[in-house]
């Protein structure tokens, strides 16, 4: 899939969901592929903090023998921030707003995730 098309669909995501303030995809140095966010001092900060806790989260699940890291969800007061594998070699990073429900925002993110990998294959 190129750039552009993975960078229409994060697009086409967060226009078609109110809800979705941003949305990346990451690589596993942490640095962005495509992305939604506009500033990219922000997008540098999200993207490196993204790796970093998804490159602890997997250390703290292999020394508890819990087996591999597929997807992690913080809730905040403020919002939401989703990060899941997309591939073996990257990430996918959505942030929402704290009035979004959970069950809407995994079902949009699952939609998204399928249309991704139907266009990486």
């Amino acid at each position: 899939m190129s750039i552009e098309k993975i960078s229409s669909a994060l697009n086409k995501f967060t226009q078609q969901n109110p809800f979705i303030v941003a949305a990346a995809i990451i690589g596993p140095d942490g640095l962005p592929i495509a992305s939604t966010i506009s500033s990219s001092s922000e997008e540098s900060k999200l993207c490196g903090g993204t790796s970093t806790i998804l490159s602890t989260a997997k250390r703290v699940l292999m020394d508890l023998n819990l087996g591999s890291l597929k997807r992690c969800c913080f809730v905040s007061e403020n919002g939401i921030l989703y990060i899941s594998h997309l591939t073996d070699r990257s990430l996918l990073l959505v942030v929402a707003r704290k009035e979004t429900r959970l069950g809407a925002l995994l079902y949009e993110v699952a939609s998204l995730t399928d249309t991704l990998m139907q266009n990486i294959r």
